[in-house]
């Protein structure tokens, strides 16, 4: 099917220049350049998405996406593979060389970097794995993983040590755990135990 539009769940529509669908499994693959938008639900952001190829499953209204760019709000994802599930809307981010995400702002970009991210893209939360940087202007911290809740500006590094630099103004600091506030870009030594909240980034059927 050419120049194909398909009706994903109540709130995504995703398209093509090509369209090959299975019934009897629900699998549908659009070949690109193929787009998906997921409109937003009250207080927040539609959720669009650009790939090369896209792969997906109707009964669970969640696509795979091949050399794909995630834009949602003043934020955007760009990686290898992005999977992503509309009733949640957690989007999965992977890549064997960098998963980058960016958040655009005023007074310059935020950008987290790193092996795979797993972000809910309607509270605008994320954990990020497999080796992390967080560019915050001239102010940038690396470590094993960290969380981030966009709501608060706050991202939680974890490390063997963390540590955060700003090589212009010679700060340096490393610890354990660090907090980083993008908002006032301060780091300090975060002082109670943190875990990832793994379970809450889980795709559908993963244990």
């Amino acid at each position: 099917m050419r120049g194909a539009w398909w009706c994903g769940g109540a709130g995504w529509r995703p398209g093509g220049p090509a369209l090959v669908y299975r019934e009897s499994t629900g699998e549908g693959v659009l070949l690109g350049p193929a787009r998906m938008r997921q409109e937003p639900k009250p207080g927040e952001d539609p959720v669009e998405v650009e790939a090369a190829r896209m792969t997906f499953q109707v009964d669970t209204d969640t696509s795979t996406s091949e050399n794909a760019l995630l834009k949602s709000g003043n934020q955007e994802g760009r990686a290898g593979l992005v999977y992503y599930e509309e009733e949640r809307g957690l989007a999965v981010f992977t890549d064997p060389k960098e998963v980058v995400l960016v958040r655009k702002r005023k007074d310059g970009d935020l950008r987290i970097r790193a092996k795979e991210v797993r972000s809910l893209t309607g509270p605008k939360r994320l954990i990020a794995t497999g080796g992390v940087v967080l560019e915050d202007g001239d102010l940038v911290t690396r470590g094993e993983s960290l969380y981030y809740d966009d709501t608060t500006g706050e991202a939680i590094v974890l490390g063997r040590p963390a540590v955060s630099e700003n090589a212009k103004e010679g700060f340096r600091l490393s610890g354990g755990t660090l907090l980083h506030n993008v908002n006032r870009h301060q780091v300090r030594v975060y002082g109670r135990a943190f875990r990832l909240p793994l379970e809450e980034f889980k795709k559908l059927g993963e244990r």
